[in-house]
């Protein structure tokens, strides 16, 4: 399985997503916080990522290349696997000429795996502010690259510490080890 997304000028993304030898390729505008979408949906699916009442069984997001586009469904069929259905349109909003591009199973922690480490090398050639500035004002999504890391390492939830303040419960991470994962570069295989 492979995976690239890589920022190819202001406010546009290209890549592809391979699976058992087929191939889409993608290219994504800002006109949706696109990287944000993808990990957000992807999150949801995975048990080990957010609390029972957050987990979802599958979730569908679109990518617009104006006025083409992607559509991802991303759908857990398992703990262990994830199902990825991917439909390009000539015209995303009209649903024109649709032509599914992948329909693949394929284990959660690869496929995280292999977007965690693309997305590491992402963030870290362009930096948080300089992603903002190259993709027309939208941060990137670092708390669910943040829980999607800490998953492709340890194969766990994200620590969090519940604590009261002033009446309210709430919720926070470590900040030292936020950074500390932030900091680790992925390895390839």
């Amino acid at each position: 399985m492979n995976f690239e997304y890589r920022l190819s000028g202001l406010g546009w993304a290209d890549g592809f997503i391979e699976k058992d030898g087929n191939t889409c390729y993608f290219t994504t505008s800002y006109i949706t916080n696109a990287l944000n979408d993808f990990l957000d949906a992807l999150v949801s699916v995975i048990p080990s990522c957010v609390p029972d009442d957050e987990l979802k069984t599958s979730n569908t997001f679109e990518w617009y290349a104006e006025p083409s586009g992607t559509q991802w469904t991303l759908t857990r069929q398992s703990e262990g696997t994830l199902h990825i259905k991917v439909v390009t349109y000539r015209d995303i909003d009209l649903k024109l000429e649709p032509k599914l591009e992948i329909d693949a199973d394929c284990n959660i922690i690869d496929f995280v795996s292999v977007v965690v480490k693309e997305l590491d090398i992402l963030i870290k050639t362009h930096g948080i502010v300089g992603f903002k500035k190259c993709w027309n004002a939208h941060d990137f999504p670092l708390s669910s690259f943040l829980i999607l890391k800490h998953f492709s390492l340890a194969k766990t939830n994200l620590d969090v510490i519940e604590y009261e303040e002033k009446g309210c419960q709430l919720i926070k991470t470590d900040i030292n080890k936020d950074f500390e994962l932030f900091l680790i570069t992925m390895g390839s295989d």
